[in-house]
């Protein structure tokens, strides 16, 4: 196969895969498979088209021929093991980390039983973790993969002991990636904020930000885009309640679907382990699955049709038959992503991050129930400016102070004008509430899916330690409910008066003191 039609599937390939297609993906990548071609960025394609579409015979297929093709070249193990710990194949992960113990040099070593150490201590297997750290330690402490996954060790076990390394790594070297240094910026400050030393958690961040703001080009092209993307979900807002009563009465009703909402750092990871508990639920975790299948879809066909009109009118205006058929393939692989069990009965979409996009459930997924978590707003704020993470659309908000509260505005603001619009069921579940009271808020979200509560919900902890929990908050939901994290803005007060009035309309529609 020559290299331009080599290049032209390869294009068409990726185009399918940014809007969900996997199978019409899969078919082309294994055309070009059948040339012969090889190739770990290659082979990694075809894993995450099985993956999304759950052919694990063939999944590990791919996973153990991307395997042998990287044998003894460190760089490509890595890479390989960073990737598919990003699609959350830690099992697979792991023992890629693992083979990088036959390479033949200390470095790649050391590199790689501090990559297995790192994903043993995400997993919480504590023992595991310590052999493979200590493994990589055998050839050298000084490297920074060592260094950190010691600190990531200590984070767990002493967090003042993990406090002079991070401080080490936090410092920015010329030979070292920026998003390595920040990310332990914003260790450092967990662990600074954790030990009561408020001033130097707040500099830790900014500093750690800062490092991203002058490297990173996507917050600049994010930044860039800002006014539009709000625009572009506040335009959403243009309909009546008798649009959507409308709407729910041309589709047929269907009881099996919610979504859990809410800003991110609102309580969503812990109610959503209360709920994924319940037998006859099942919980797809923070996937782009419904932007994907609705989201793109829609604004493919918008951008490529000769209506003049703006896109959320576009939308409504959308004949039901054609809205049904976004729906049915979204639901069919959010369905797909766990496997099949009889007894579910609701199918729960936990998504923070499409809190701004419920102006626009209200056309497409008219009979969905919506539970939407609340918090504090100057806890959100403060947790989410803490909180490291890809930088994305919503969490590049968080790399200033201003930014992250005016992100919180907008949010509260989208919720707070469509709650009169709807027509289908809803329901607030307050964070404090939750923590006060886990069982009891616990019964009325379960109650409201239709559901009667079974007796398991109530360990939340045990449900997070039988499952991968994708949520950066992973940690904090396998531990006992604590109410330190209430009224935590409070270390942070002089930083936040700034924004007294801008938090004042959000504390009163919450029911909050100011």
């Amino acid at each position: 196969m020559n290299s331009d039609l080599l290049s032209l599937l390869h294009r068409e390939c990726m185009n399918f895969m940014q809007v969900g297609q996997y199978e019409e993906s899969l078919q082309i990548l294994e055309q070009i498979r059948s040339s012969g071609f090889r190739h770990p960025a290659f082979l990694l394609d075809l894993i995450l088209c099985c993956h999304k579409l759950r052919q694990r015979d063939r999944l590990v297929e791919y996973i153990t021929e991307a395997t042998l093709l990287c044998e003894h070249n460190g760089s490509q193990l890595d890479f390989l093991g960073e990737e598919l710990q990003k699609m959350s194949l830690y099992k697979h992960a792991l023992e890629v980390f693992r083979k990088m113990r036959s390479c033949r040099t200390d470095a790649e070593k050391a590199v790689g039983g501090a990559r297995e150490a790192a994903l043993h201590l995400r997993l919480s297997a504590i023992e595991d973790a310590q052999e493979a750290l200590d493994y990589a330690e055998s050839f050298s402490g000084s490297y920074p993969e060592v260094r950190s996954a010691r600190a990531m060790w200590w984070m767990r076990c002493d967090p003042r002991q993990a406090l002079p390394i991070l401080t080490e790594l936090a410092q920015a070297h010329p030979q070292i990636p920026f998003t390595f240094t920040a990310a332990h910026g914003h260790h450092l400050a967990h662990v600074q904020d954790q030990l009561g030393h408020y001033d130097d958690a707040f500099a830790s961040l900014c500093r750690a930000k800062l490092l991203e703001v002058r490297h990173d080009p996507k917050i600049q092209a994010f930044q860039s885009q800002r006014t539009s993307w709000r625009a572009w979900h506040r335009d959403s807002l243009q309909f009546r309640r008798e649009d959507a009563c409308r709407w729910r009465n041309e589709c047929p009703p269907s009881q099996d679907h919610a979504f859990l909402l809410g800003h991110p750092r609102s309580g969503t990871t812990l109610l959503e382990q209360v709920l994924d508990a319940h037998h006859e639920l099942c919980s797809i975790e923070e996937t782009n699955l419904y932007s994907l299948c609705i989201d793109a879809q829609l604004m493919a066909e918008h951008s490529s049709s000769a209506v003049t009109l703006p896109f959320s009118a576009y939308v409504h205006q959308l004949p039901e038959n054609q809205m049904a058929i976004r729906r049915q393939n979204y639901l069919h692989h959010l369905q797909r992503e766990q496997p099949q069990d009889p007894r579910i009965k609701v199918w729960l979409d936990k998504n923070p991050g499409l809190s701004v996009s419920v102006p626009r459930i209200a056309k497409t997924m008219p009979h969905s129930r919506l539970i939407y978590a609340q918090r504090d707003p100057r806890d959100v704020c403060i947790s989410s400016f803490f909180q490291w993470c890809d930088r994305t659309p919503w969490s590049s908000h968080w790399l200033s102070l201003e930014d992250t509260v005016h992100q919180c505005l907008f949010t509260h603001d989208i919720w707070q004008q469509t709650k009169p619009l709807l027509e289908q069921d809803w329901m607030e579940v307050r964070y404090e509430d939750m923590i006060d009271d886990l069982e009891s808020w616990g019964r009325k979200t379960t109650e409201f899916l239709g559901l009667e509560w079974q007796a398991q919900q109530i360990d939340h902890k045990q449900r997070a330690a039988e499952k991968v929990v994708k949520s950066p908050t992973h940690l904090a939901v396998r531990k006992d409910l604590y109410r330190h994290s209430i009224a935590r803005w409070k270390n942070y007060e002089k930083w936040l008066q700034p924004f007294h009035d801008t938090f004042r309309p959000m504390l009163r529609d919450r029911g909050y003191e100011s």
